[in-house]
């Protein structure tokens, strides 16, 4: 994992958030006083409190990881090209498509993204945007990088239901894409 945490620590140089890198087996006080039972563990401390990291172990997974608990909750989609640079970085990610991203619809999908760790969440109410993904009213959108299919949730499925329907869907999902990617891949078409 040191080589994974260290490139995650270079790509996090000029971010507010930053890893640091403690030698428990040197300094005992501190392994006692945060509970250091295994190495490595990783520690999360924001404003003066600690808990356990739970992510991956690869640089992106850190990375990604640190910044949803340091960053928004949901990031910001202006217009479709921010749209599109979303759907490069991610394979997967939640968009919530509000008439206003102040209504309380909005405020309760970026409550449920704050409480997620495990999916990337974006928001907006761009008409461009919205057109784009044939949504009208309020809703959750699960967009994919590996097809053109996206799942619409309607608003009312928002909290407490969304993160459970959202498991429900993702995981069986994720499950065939990385079955598909196994499969050897033919260089034309049978005849």
């Amino acid at each position: 994992m040191a080589p994974e945490y260290a490139k995650a620590a270079k790509t996090l140089a000029d971010s507010p958030a930053k890893l640091a890198k403690v030698d428990a087996t040197v300094h005992n006080d501190l392994a006692k006083k945060f509970e250091i039972k295994g190495f490595p563990t990783l520690k999360f401390f924001k404003n003066g409190k600690h808990s356990d990291y739970n992510g991956g172990r690869t640089e992106g997974e850190i990375v990604a990881w640190l910044n949803k608990r340091t960053g928004p909750a949901a990031v910001t989609v202006n217009n479709e090209a921010d749209l599109l640079k979303l759907q490069e970085a991610h394979s997967v990610f939640v968009l919530g498509a509000f008439s206003s991203v102040d209504s309380a619809a909005a405020k309760a999908f970026l409550a449920a993204a704050s409480n997620d760790e495990s999916h990337s969440y974006a928001i907006t109410s761009d008409g461009a945007v919205l057109a784009k993904l044939g949504v009208s009213g309020d809703a959750v959108v699960v967009l994919k990088s590996f097809d053109d299919c996206a799942l619409i949730l309607p608003s009312l499925l928002i909290p407490p239901r969304m993160k459970f329907l959202l498991l429900l869907w993702l995981i069986p999902l994720l499950l065939f894409r990385s079955l598909v990617k196994s499969l050897p891949r033919r260089s034309s078409v049978p005849r």
